[in-house]
């Protein structure tokens, strides 16, 4: 009965400051992130342009008869399914992270930082979060470069 006495100010004392804290916006870097795969497409001859959409926003490149579509997703994948659905069913989708193909979609980094940006927010820290990027060939052609 001691112990739980004890332990009442101290979960009082870690949480009067939480719940004084306004809840301030979660800083995503989606778009930061599309610009930047952007200016690469564009530096390896793609002509690209960014598609607003209700749901997600996405690249769509273009060079020859080469045509990509590629989306960003900073939170463990759960918009895998939904970009995924949104391309023809016959292409795969191909998923980068941290600079490497990925056989499977990375989880738990990808939450683990997705989440602590979130609470480093809270205190006005900005933390820079590595996003899963989705590309799915579009069209009749296959592209034959990696991109």
């Amino acid at each position: 009965m001691r112990f739980s006495w004890l332990l009442l100010p101290l979960v009082a004392l870690t949480m009067l400051p939480r719940l004084a804290m306004p809840d301030l916006p979660v800083p995503t870097d989606k778009r930061a992130a599309l610009d930047a795969i952007a200016d690469i497409l564009r530096g390896q001859g793609y002509a690209t342009r960014l598609e607003d959409r209700k749901t997600m926003d996405n690249i769509r490149a273009t060079r020859g008869a080469c045509n990509l579509s590629i989306a960003v997703d900073t939170s463990s994948g759960v918009l895998i399914d939904l970009f995924g659905s949104i391309q023809p069913p016959d292409r795969p989708t191909r998923l980068v992270y941290r600079g490497r193909d990925a056989p499977d979609l990375p989880r738990l980094r990808p939450a683990v930082e997705f989440y602590a940006q979130r609470q480093f927010a809270r205190f006005g820290i900005a933390m820079p979060v590595a996003p899963v990027v989705m590309i799915s060939e579009i069209g009749r052609a296959s592209c034959r470069e990696r991109v």
